[in-house]
């Protein structure tokens, strides 16, 4: 499944799913648009490091929460511990959080030109 993983946080596995529930739960969180969400989690800012730690928590916790609505799991997690969660995070499993949103984004098909079109 696109955008979706186990990682192990809070004391267990837990699924977390990044795609259009996830990111209704992002905006509904945050207050904000699309766009905003996309300037918000652009990977340059997020290689600058210039990303908050409410960013951080509301990201994974979306992300959480939307995992558990797909898989029928239960809902037993705040915010607040979702930030706690983080603390305790490995820094690989943290980093394959930002890899398997990063899997979770539309990937541009190209079109073919006319000239290859002929040419074919």
């Amino acid at each position: 499944m696109k955008g979706f993983a186990m990682i192990s946080i809070g004391g267990k596995k837990r699924p977390i799913k990044f795609g259009t529930n996830q990111t209704v739960i992002l905006c509904e969180l945050r207050d904000c648009t699309i766009a905003d969400i996309q300037q918000m989690m652009s990977i340059e800012k997020i290689q600058a490091q210039q990303i908050t730690g409410s960013e951080i928590v509301d990201l994974l916790y979306s992300a959480l929460l939307a995992g558990a609505r797909t898989k029928d799991s239960a809902e037993d997690f705040t915010r607040h511990a979702v930030g706690d969660w983080i603390d305790e995070m490995d820094q690989d499993e943290l980093t394959r959080v930002f890899s398997v949103m990063a899997s979770s984004q539309p990937v541009a098909k190209k079109k073919a030109t006319r000239a290859k079109q002929a040419a074919n």
